[in-house]
């Protein structure tokens, strides 16, 4: 029953998502040499309560070298220019209902090396890769065994999963990778109602940086629709 959302269930997401991206774009505009990590990540919950949500579940926000590994909190370190900045919004919002995206930037001057610049779009290929495989009807391990193929030297530090449930917390289905199926994959079929987190994390182990970003999506009748419309960074993408 958790799996499958309601109508009056995908207008409270879509509500809550409106409001956690609102609380992105102010992190975003806040990104500047000298701000700390903790700084922003008081700004994104600034705007979470402004706009009507709850909390916060995490305190996933990142920079430089702390962008890797995946999973370190926000902390007092200053950001320095040229260095990444990731973020996951992972917010129980409006009603109570979860949004949860991730979006990595930049703190300017210049422009994106390109080693940067190649984590991203890797990244992004990961995810689009992912969004565009999934339609109702789909087993849990076809959509594992069908998805973006992680590049060697990534596969240490891969995400947990391929995609998530989303309601009023993470929640089912979870898709683990076809690598990891053996060890917690879970069988199930792609049904329309359910909400997914589509989700990537590129980066080397002992590498310097890693770029995190992911979307969420209903699952409809005929295939999918986009409840995350935070835009990415077209410096990393031209």
């Amino acid at each position: 029953m958790r799996a499958v959302k309601t109508p009056e269930e995908v207008k409270c997401l879509q509500v809550s998502m409106a409001g956690a991206e609102a609380a992105v774009a102010a992190v975003r505009e806040a990104i500047k040499p000298g701000v700390s990590e903790n700084e922003l990540f008081a700004v994104m919950y600034h705007e979470v309560i402004r706009q009507g949500g709850e909390f916060i579940e995490t305190r996933l926000l990142s920079s430089g070298q702390r962008t890797n590994p995946w999973f370190n909190e926000a902390s007092g370190r200053k950001i320095r220019p040229g260095e990444l900045v990731a973020l996951d919004t992972d917010t129980i919002g409006c009603y109570g209902y979860f949004s949860d995206f991730s979006r990595t930037f930049r703190c300017g001057p210049g422009k994106p090396t390109p080693y940067q610049k190649s984590l991203y779009r890797m990244a992004y290929d990961q995810v689009q890769h992912n969004i565009g495989i999934v339609k109702p009807g789909m087993a849990f391990r076809e959509i594992a065994e069908k998805a973006w193929k992680i590049p060697e030297r990534f596969v240490d530090q891969r995400y947990t999963s391929v995609m998530h449930g989303v309601g009023m917390h993470g929640e089912t289905p979870f898709i683990a990778h076809a690598m990891d199926y053996a060890t917690y994959g879970r069988d199930g079929i792609i049904v329309p109602g359910m909400v997914v987190s589509v989700e990537s994390y590129i980066g080397e182990k002992g590498g310097r940086e890693g770029v995190k970003l992911e979307d969420e999506i209903l699952i409809t009748e005929t295939g999918t629709e986009l409840l995350s419309r935070f835009p990415y960074e077209d410096e990393f993408l031209e």
